[in-house]
């Protein structure tokens, strides 16, 4: 065990959406996906962290983490909301996200519709600060001084870069309390680029490393790195601590046997239960 609390940061809808599309092979997908959560495991001396809009927000991560409850039952998975309860966060989440509360690929509202008591497959925690204060801290600081911007800038032919730092400093008010996704937030800066898939990238960086750095801070964590399909460059530096290689373990497990197979192959292959 390497590290007190791992942030699970690879489970994000928002942080695939930059990496991962159509072309991949989904057995490969699938196949990172659960070798990561196997490593955080294994290398995690207290908890992993998982944001529970993460679970609630896409399929990859719905599944996946239901297809380790059993081993969330010995408490070494804790989901993080600024949310009290799960009533609360549905709550919440309707206003976050308002008519796309209940959009393909989000699971809000088959718990909001259920008829029977229901039961999370990780101990909800509440957080102290909430990351939407991180993302606004970031995103106003870095106005006319970041290079995303600049780059944002030239993915907007059409609007000045004097018209677009105006225009993202009132993003914030803008939002009117719904989440800070690109897909939200584009539209507010040029409604008729809100299908630019550059800008949405510029965007998304920019919101995924706050957000990030926002659960690292308050539960000195550390991420797994160098891992396939999704780039280091969201992860943020941590002060006196490194990320943890996904590359160097696997690789680790690989040449390392056990049961006559590599020790990959068996704890890939493991069950759970």
């Amino acid at each position: 065990m390497i590290s007190d609390n791992i942030f699970v940061h690879f489970l994000d809808a928002e942080l695939q959406k930059l990496y991962i599309n159509s072309s991949y092979n989904p057995i490969n997908i699938n196949r990172f996906f659960k070798t990561a959560m196997f490593l955080a495991f294994l290398l995690a001396k207290e908890k992993i962290i998982i944001p529970i809009s993460n679970y609630f927000e896409s399929d990859i991560a719905f599944n996946l983490v239901n297809y380790f409850q059993s081993i969330s039952e010995h408490n070494c998975i804790e989901f993080a909301s600024t949310a009290p309860d799960l009533n609360s966060l549905l709550n919440k989440k309707q206003v976050e996200h308002r008519n796309n509360f209940e959009k393909k690929g989000f699971h809000y509202a088959d718990f909001l519709q259920s008829d029977t008591e229901i039961y999370l497959p990780a101990t909800l925690k509440q957080r102290r600060i909430s990351s939407s204060q991180y993302i606004k801290e970031d995103w106003l600081s870095l106005i006319g001084k970041d290079e995303t911007w600049r780059e944002l800038s030239r993915t907007l032919p059409n609007i000045k870069y004097s018209d677009l730092e105006y225009r993202l400093e009132s993003v914030p008010v803008q939002l009117g309390g719904m989440a800070y996704i690109s897909d939200y937030i584009l539209p507010l800066i040029e409604s008729s680029e809100k299908n630019n898939l550059q800008a949405n990238n510029a965007i998304n960086v920019v919101v995924t490393k706050a957000y990030i750095r926002s659960y690292l801070k308050e539960y000195d964590a550390v991420c797994l790195c160098d891992t396939p399909f999704i780039l280091d460059i969201v992860l943020p530096s941590i002060p006196n601590k490194k990320h943890i290689s996904y590359k160097k373990y696997c690789e680790a497990l690989y040449s390392a046997r056990y049961q006559d197979k590599s020790a990959f192959d068996y704890v890939i292959n493991c069950n759970p239960e």
